[in-house]
């Protein structure tokens, strides 16, 4: 569980048009989200994933995972 705001690398999980969690992308900074862009086909060459600010998925994102490293 994390308690603080999400971390440069921190993963997203969404719910777009779904019950089920169907979208993600990794937190980059300063508000900002790498993501794909949806298709309707499960591969679209024509899709490249693009920076956006995370406020406009905010309200479909359900899950969040960090990965921690120690420095053993």
């Amino acid at each position: 569980v994390m308690t603080k705001g999400p971390e440069i690398g921190d993963v997203f999980m969404a719910r777009i048009r779904s019950t089920k969690l169907n979208h993600g992308g990794v937190y980059i900074g300063n508000g900002l989200g790498l993501h794909h862009l949806t298709s309707q086909m499960p591969v679209d060459a024509t899709r490249v994933p693009r920076e956006e600010p995370l406020m406009r998925w905010i309200k479909y994102i359900h899950l969040w995972a960090r990965r921690e490293v120690s420095d053993a």
